[in-house]
């Protein structure tokens, strides 16, 4: 995502080896980092940048001057990106408003603690600033991402198509609302000082998190009024972190949620009820996307054949394991090795 005035030719892009000290409070050491000089001393955009597999962490800072002109008010930039995204953007200080070209204008709100799913079309777009810092973070998302949930939601993959078909638009009707769990989150990213492998695999799990947050939110997993609803104590709470521990030490295993259910003392019904509000995540839908974490890791990292992969995260059949695999990373376990 790059910005530009209105004269993008009198603005100026440099790549930054380290980060500037006026914003050392948002640096993120694995970040590539950037910063946007606005033309007539506008202001200027200070943007880190990190791929982690297939997620894009983008952190902006914006930093608008105050403008001599007494009929202009409001600064004008234009955030374009390199191609077609999804995008979950949340403002985390000031609000904006922008305008998606062929959709309209939205707000940005930070005031009120939103968040919004965007699909952004590679054009210009249109956002406007009034004197100020405006501090905003997004993820990009790319398509294959979203289809690996297509078919337990088949709502969101016919809203995504259809902003695809219409060149742009919010795929929520309503914003979401930046829970604790949202908010920590998201500043885990920024404050990670962590670095290498062990750097990204932190952050891939926090955008892990993010993702299944918007798919919980979108889902509506909170339980209708019918549905029994139960209070969770200490007890059930150490229980459901001890079966998600259990879970990842052994992918290799198959059991059932009773099974879990009893080896950690917790009632079943508590278990289902409790994992996914505090993990965002159903537990096998959780348990899934741990097996193809694992299994891609394995597959980068090791000469050990398909089968013997398959079988050390939980699958006995190697084409229900490849076809798990392609519907989750996109492409075969055999593309991936040969890679």
């Amino acid at each position: 995502m790059k910005f530009t005035s209105d004269k993008p030719k009198l603005d100026h892009v440099m790549k930054l080896p380290t980060t500037p000290e006026a914003y050392h409070a948002f640096d993120i050491p694995i970040s590539f980092k950037y910063l946007y000089t606005l033309e007539g001393d506008k202001g200027e955009v200070f943007t880190q940048r990190i791929r982690v597999r297939e997620y894009v962490i983008w952190l902006h800072v914006i930093t608008v001057n105050k403008r001599m002109e007494a009929k202009e008010v409001q600064t004008i930039l234009h955030p374009t990106p390199s191609k077609a995204i999804f995008t979950l953007h949340y403002m985390l200080q000031n609000r904006v408003m922008a305008k998606l070209q062929h959709h309209g204008q939205v707000e940005l709100r930070e005031g009120e603690g939103e968040y919004n799913m965007f699909f952004v079309p590679p054009i210009q777009h249109d956002a406007y600033f009034d004197p100020g810092v405006y501090v905003c973070f997004h993820i990009d998302l790319p398509p294959h991402l979203l289809q690996r949930v297509e078919s337990e939601l088949p709502l969101l993959m016919y809203l995504l198509r259809m902003m695809e078909a219409n060149n742009g638009g919010t795929i929520n009707e309503e914003p979401y609302w930046i829970d604790s769990g949202v908010r920590r989150c998201i500043e885990e990213i920024i404050e990670c000082k962590l670095s290498g492998q062990e750097g990204r695999s932190f952050l891939y799990t926090r955008c892990e998190d993010l993702f299944m947050h918007f798919l919980e939110d979108f889902t509506d997993i909170t339980p209708s009024p019918e549905e029994p609803r139960y209070e969770l104590t200490d007890k059930d709470t150490a229980a459901i972190y001890g079966v998600r521990a259990y879970i990842l030490q052994h992918l290799h295993l198959q059991f059932t949620f009773d099974e879990l259910a009893d080896r950690f003392g917790i009632a079943a019904d508590k278990l289902r009820y409790g994992f996914p509000r505090m993990f965002y995540r159903k537990m096998a839908m959780f348990l899934k996307e741990q097996r193809m974490i694992r299994s891609m890791e394995l597959i980068k990292t090791t000469r050990l054949n398909v089968s013997i992969i398959a079988n050390m995260v939980g699958y006995r059949d190697v084409e229900e394991f490849s076809r798990a695999f392609r519907q989750y990373y996109g492409c075969c376990p055999l593309q991936e090795k040969r890679h």
